[in-house]
């Protein structure tokens, strides 16, 4: 698939709107990642794109198999040649296959292998890139992978998390997702966040099958409204806007969903049905 960790598992970080290039903040995804630029060595680098794409798999009615992958494309411009962006990536847990390079443009990218940091608990990827020859705009992708964490807060060990909910008076297993990321809009760029979600989650609601979306941001564009081609579900959205905010993310672009899945059998339920495998069993073998 791909190779990539994040926020969303990142934790957001608090930072600072971005001052002739030198310093601001990025949370990659909700929960996991967050790129934070540290220092700008020479004249000013701006971020015009930032795209995001999460694949949810194995997406099925109890999640218990669902898996993602995070590919993350940053396209940043730099005013001459030379011009060096210092930054790092934090991550929280349970991301695999970490994998970061220059796509587009003539650039160097140094990333550096995560390492714990006790002081903010977080596992850290410093990483340089330099520009080079006469093309001033490059464009890096960082990638990775993660599965669901059963029962775990969304946003804390995994962009996904598998629960159980209430609906209709039924309860329902359910896969929570909060990612996408933030940041990037500060610096002047477009960010554009997309979910691509294995099978048809095209029904808004609280039966199974369905998905609620809690997202609620006046500053996006939604481009994709959950799009289903016959295999899979596509939502994505896009801002451009910037809003200050106590925590320095803007208006923090993450996408929050709960995708709702088969009823959890009742415990009476599921007594009867190991009961009926045991009689099943006691007459297959008379």
């Amino acid at each position: 698939m791909i190779a990539s960790s994040l926020q969303n598992v990142s934790a957001p970080r608090p930072g600072s709107s971005l001052r002739n290039g030198m310093t601001s903040s990025i949370s990659l995804a909700s929960a996991a990642v967050a790129l934070v630029l540290v220092s700008n060595t020479f004249a000013a680098i701006t971020q015009p794109w930032r795209r995001t794409t999460t694949t949810l798999t194995g997406t099925s009615g109890t999640f218990s198999n669902a898996h993602y992958g995070y590919v993350n494309d940053l396209t940043v411009r730099a005013s001459a040649v030379g011009d060096v962006q210092t930054e790092f990536f934090a991550y929280k847990a349970n991301f695999q296959n970490v994998s970061a390079a220059v796509t587009i443009g003539d650039a160097t990218l140094n990333f550096g292998a995560a390492a714990f940091d006790p002081v903010d608990s977080l596992y850290k990827s410093p990483y340089s890139l330099t520009f080079g020859g006469s093309n001033l705009t490059s464009t890096w992708r960082f990638a990775y992978e993660g599965g669901v964490v059963a029962g775990a807060t969304p946003g804390d060990a995994s962009f996904i998390s598998q629960t159980q909910v209430m609906r209709n008076g039924q309860l329902h297993w359910a896969l929570v997702f909060a990612g996408g990321g933030s940041g990037g809009v500060s610096q002047g760029g477009t960010f554009t966040s997309t979910v691509v979600m294995a099978g048809e989650w095209s029904r808004l609601g609280t039966g199974a099958g369905s998905v609620e979306l809690s997202y609620n941001s006046a500053y996006y564009t939604i481009a994709s409204d959950f799009l289903y081609d016959g295999a899979n579900t596509t939502f994505a959205v896009n801002t451009n806007a910037y809003v200050t905010t106590p925590d320095g993310e803007g208006n923090n672009p993450t996408i929050q969903m709960t995708l709702i899945g088969d009823v959890v059998p009742s415990p009476g339920a599921v007594a009867l049905m190991c009961l009926a495998g045991v009689v099943g069993a006691r007459r297959r073998r008379g």
